[in-house]
């Protein structure tokens, strides 16, 4: 794919050539979306030689445009990759995504450490909580940031930074885990 798209500018996504591909974006019912919807971006390259003609599920999650974008032409772009499918969160109506979540958080200078835990509620639904080393003004500054970015709000847990190093450094771990994903198998599956 990357050969049939170009960035249009650093972070804003790309533009689609459509005469070496045909590039969908559908929802989970493989329905194509609407202008500035998100949905699952599915391929079907051009010029390739042998048939039958393939269709590509990338797993990609990324915003539909229709027409011009800055520093690109007109017809079909895609904005930049929100996450892969199978990241995806359905948080009390809202669909988000690990990297959302985390560039929320990160967005706020004032927070030294935290952890994002993601569990399944009783009604097999995403739950999402926030481990946070804050107290006070700065909490609420930080529940209010996340309740407007994010358009829901996930609880918010404070606990010593010394716990939340240890939950976000595993033992035999190079990186840090800042999204730790406790659903049930199955839940996270379909």
């Amino acid at each position: 794919m990357a050969t049939a798209c170009t960035e249009t500018r650093e972070g804003a996504g790309h533009a689609v050539q459509p005469q070496l591909m045909l590039v969908e974006v559908l929802d989970e019912h493989d329905r194509p979306v609407a202008h500035g919807q998100a949905g699952e971006v599915v391929v079907t390259p051009f010029h390739v030689s042998a048939m039958p003609l393939l269709r590509y599920r990338t797993g990609d999650i990324c915003v539909r445009y229709d027409g011009a974008m800055d520093g690109g032409g007109g017809g079909l772009h895609l904005g930049p990759v929100l996450g892969r499918r199978q990241q995806r969160l359905k948080v009390r109506g809202t669909t988000l995504f690990p990297a959302q979540v985390l560039d929320a958080i990160n967005a706020m200078p004032v927070i030294p450490t935290f952890v994002v835990v993601c569990t399944t509620d009783e009604l097999g639904g995403d739950d999402l909580e926030v481990l946070i080393d804050l107290e006070g003004d700065a909490l609420e500054a930080c529940r209010e940031h996340l309740r407007s970015t994010l358009r829901v709000a996930p609880r918010i847990t404070t606990l010593p930074g010394a716990a939340i190093e240890t939950l976000k450094w595993p033992r035999d771990s190079r990186k840090p885990q800042l999204f730790i994903d406790r659903r049930e198998r199955t839940h996270r599956q379909s």
